[in-house]
């Protein structure tokens, strides 16, 4: 295989102590997915197809200190919303969490080495409505707390988003989201 397939909605993250460039996940018409690719720089590789369920529109950031890759939330196709939390070491996910922040998708999410924490703001959730930032430790030994003094942000209506195209190279575009619910929605009427 040459590369990931077309896709929209996955997540991305640089490893950088391997030097690699983590994707997880996405969707292609009527199905979500789950797989895992890495890019080195010259090709890319499909590392797994098992770990977190298929699922789009997830978070993921690069826990330099614990040097890992962590994935939180998304949407399957069938509208279901994800508050779990996963880690890859590089071989294998492993489900650190399964509770924190609530289910959420079209977030941003990073690590803050200064606090060593794993952040993520914004985002929509089955509600629809407008959510806080939120930060925790990337381990979850410590909960999620809220913090108050951020201002909310509705990313429903911008996010850069991941798209591979025909060519195996990454655009992020600045596009319009779908509400939530979309993939269902688009799913009852193909049947």
């Amino acid at each position: 295989m040459a590369g990931p397939s077309m896709r929209s909605g996955g997540a991305i993250a640089y490893d950088s102590d391997r030097g690699v460039t983590v994707l997880w996940g996405g969707f292609r018409p009527l199905a979500a997915l789950g797989d895992t690719w890495e890019w080195n720089g010259k090709q890319w590789k499909l590392v797994s197809e098992s770990g977190p369920g298929p699922r789009c529109w997830p978070g993921l950031a690069y826990d330099s200190k614990r040097k890992r890759t962590i994935l939180f939330g998304g949407e399957d196709e069938k509208s279901h919303f994800f508050s779990d939390t996963w880690a890859w070491h590089g071989k294998a996910w492993t489900r650190i969490a399964t509770e924190g922040p609530p289910a959420r998708i079209q977030f941003v999410m990073g690590y803050d080495s200064s606090r060593d924490r794993v952040v993520l703001f914004g985002g929509v959730n089955d509600k629809p409505q407008r959510l806080p930032m939120m930060s925790g430790s990337s381990t979850g030994e410590n909960g999620y707390k809220s913090n108050p003094d951020l201002r909310l942000v509705d990313l429903r209506l911008v996010r850069s988003h991941l798209w591979l195209n025909k060519f195996r190279s990454l655009s992020v575009l600045p596009i319009r989201m779908p509400p939530p619910g979309l993939l269902s929605a688009r799913a009852s009427v193909q049947s």
